[in-house]
């Protein structure tokens, strides 16, 4: 069915966009972090 492909494409759209989003926070706020706790920077 048309519709309920199209649902399925939302939901997994919605879970790239949580998976992308914690992906890009964890590179912007954690790597400096980690790289400040072990003084590589």
């Amino acid at each position: 069915d048309v519709r309920e492909a199209r649902q399925h494409m939302e939901v997994e759209l919605r879970y790239r966009y949580i998976v992308y989003g914690t992906l890009g926070f964890s590179m912007l706020i954690l790597v400096p972090l980690l790289f400040r706790h072990m003084q590589l920077s």
